[in-house]
């Protein structure tokens, strides 16, 4: 049985095929973002993460946590900070 959600503004909406795959095992308050990038620029993230002893995963939430400091954006959500690998 389909029960409706409330989305991000408060409506409830009924799920759909896609939002209930895509919601499976993703912590409340995380986005899943599928994109898709050169094999030459997931070679650099790789190779960049490797370097650090990091997964591809790790280095781009370090990587954003960084320019979001520098950009003068301090109020990072705490779960984003305490994020589990």
């Amino acid at each position: 049985m389909r029960t409706a959600i409330p989305n991000e503004t408060g409506v409830a909406v009924a799920p759909t095929e896609k939002s209930a795959r895509m919601s499976v095992g993703v912590p409340a308050g995380k986005r899943v973002l599928n994109t898709h990038i050169s094999l030459e620029e997931h070679t650099f993230l790789k190779s960049m993460a490797s370097k650090n002893s990091m997964t591809v995963t790790m280095f781009l939430r370090n990587l954003i946590r960084r320019e979001m400091q520098r950009s003068g954006r301090t109020e990072l959500d705490p779960r984003a900070t305490n994020a589990s690998y």
